[in-house]
């Protein structure tokens, strides 16, 4: 009975590791709307829930998946600006008026090494 079930999980580890590999390959080196498609298709008739939601959540953002293969551009450069001006905002537990906190902003963006005189 154990022997029957490790079998069994270890025949769907194997398929999800295959279907991560191939979609690894296609997201990588193969770039066309019809290898995703057919990669969702494969991953609906998988019958592995996890693997499932995925390809629900791949067809649901399918057209910035397809945007991003054409212009391999992405908003991570301007989500990773935002986080540090979060942090800024954060550190100082809020700024007096806008301007403080638009000069600390930038003064943290110019990476300025700011020494005292010996």
């Amino acid at each position: 009975m154990i022997l029957e079930t490790l079998r069994y999980e270890n025949l769907r580890t194997a398929k999800v590791y295959q279907m991560k590999v191939t979609f690894q390959d296609i997201y990588r080196y193969i770039l066309e709307p019809e290898a995703v498609k057919k990669w969702l298709a494969w991953a609906e008739r998988s019958r592995l829930e996890p693997i499932k939601r995925f390809a629900k959540t791949i067809k649901t953002h399918f057209e910035g998946i397809m945007r991003y293969f054409t212009f391999r551009l992405s908003s991570g450069a301007m989500e990773g600006i935002n986080s540090r001006i979060q942090e800024i905002k954060r550190r100082a537990r809020g700024y007096r008026n806008i301007d403080n906190f638009i000069a600390m902003i930038y003064l943290e963006a110019a990476s300025l090494e700011l020494a005292l005189p010996t």
